[in-house]
């Protein structure tokens, strides 16, 4: 057991293939370079204690310590946690619990594999939003961009470099839990309406594997405008999203979408090297926030710190 230990995790974007993945479908994602770390020692006390930036995030905290422990026994612990991701949609929770999962993994000198910090951080996610895909939790695990099977739960990571892509957050933080709820309640009352959506959705995703791994920015760009499109019919997407997509693309962007459930949260950009100032200031000046992160380049999950 060591006395100390401190992971850091990156935080997530949603490429294409939203809400289908949940169906289980496939998506692709991306890491970017903004962080959570989190640090597990032995608690000072007989209980465990937790010290937080954002209380909001307990219940992820509490839920991962309890699915840890349905499979090993740890003593008392205490954690702290640090984020620059919270609030944007960039996946601060899941990145919380596989910090703390592979945190404890590593202090207990349990070496877990991949796929079983997985399968503990997936149902700890469960116990606290009821319905989740888990690619949130594979993208920031294996890190660079990835293909999620929702169905298999199995990542094929596609690549390890930054991507032309910048995220733009809506300003509006968006609730992932009532956005799948009413996707679920249009399942229950047309089922082959949203099979169908399903369906194009999936071939937006197989489109743009094959475009991202050769590279070809512009069928990329395609399969993005299309999987928005679908997005919007959907009824996930708002007006505001809408106008963001559309300005990006009016100034020259290859391709612009909603970035995960819908709602608010982000619009991912992908933008060719002489367009891309301009459209950060198209963007800009309709109010969008650009937010300084790389996507696709960083790691998975990592021991920072070790005592």
């Amino acid at each position: 057991m060591e006395n100390k230990i401190t992971v850091t995790v990156c935080g997530k974007v949603m490429l294409l293939g939203e809400h289908s993945v949940v169906y289980g479908g496939l998506c692709l994602a991306s890491v970017v370079n903004k962080y959570i770390t989190v640090t597990v020692a032995r608690s000072s006390t007989n209980t465990d204690e937790l010290f937080l930036p954002d209380k909001t995030g307990d219940q992820f905290i509490l839920s991962s310590l309890n699915s840890f422990r349905n499979s090993y026994k740890t003593p008392p612990l205490l954690i702290r946690t640090t984020s620059d991701i919270t609030g944007f949609g960039l996946g601060s929770s899941s990145a919380v619990v596989i910090g703390i999962v592979k945190g404890i993994s590593s202090f207990l000198s349990l070496n877990l594999s991949d796929r079983e910090i997985f399968d503990i951080s997936y149902r700890a996610v469960l116990g606290v939003q009821k319905v989740a895909s888990g690619f949130d939790i594979a993208t920031s695990l294996y890190g660079g961009t990835i293909l999620f099977n929702g169905k298999t739960k199995v990542a094929e990571i596609l690549s390890k470099e930054n991507l032309p892509i910048s995220v733009f957050f809506s300003g509006k933080k968006a609730s992932t839990v009532s956005l799948v709820k009413k996707v679920r309640n249009v399942h229950e009352k047309n089922p082959q309406k949203l099979k169908d959506f399903f369906g194009k959705i999936e071939e937006c995703v197989t489109d743009a594997k094959i475009a991202l791994i050769k590279k070809d920015w512009e069928k990329l760009g395609m399969a993005m405008n299309k999987n928005h499109s679908i997005l919007k019919r959907m009824g996930v997407s708002t007006p505001y999203l809408d106008c963001i997509v559309q300005t990006a693309q009016e100034r020259g962007a290859y391709g612009a979408k909603l970035s995960g459930a819908g709602g608010g949260d982000c619009v991912i950009v992908l933008t060719p090297t002489d367009q891309k100032d301009k459209i950060i200031s198209s963007l800009e000046a309709i109010g969008v926030k650009h937010l300084n992160i790389s996507v696709g380049g960083s790691e998975g999950v990592r021991i920072s710190t070790l005592l």
